[in-house]
């Protein structure tokens, strides 16, 4: 479970900012773990007022770069 995962190695040094970089999906299942490690990485971050990260997505799912869409397709 990345959520669980992700959380341990954020935490295991606190003093140190974080950079969360992973690729965009659109899948629910997919998008249902994405919200989950917010949710985790937040309650952590209130937990303990030293943890800092950020999270950074990039497209990557198809040939086309989602900028180049004529529509939104989320």
């Amino acid at each position: 479970m990345p959520e669980e995962f992700i959380l341990k190695l954020v935490e295991a040094d606190a003093s140190i900012n974080n950079i969360i970089v992973y690729q965009q999906e659109i899948c629910s299942e997919e998008l249902i773990v994405d919200a989950n490690l917010k949710k985790a990485l937040e309650k952590a971050a209130k937990a303990d007022g030293n943890l800092k990260f950020a999270i950074e997505t990039v497209w990557g799912s198809t040939l086309h770069h989602i900028d180049d869409f004529t529509y939104n397709p989320y």
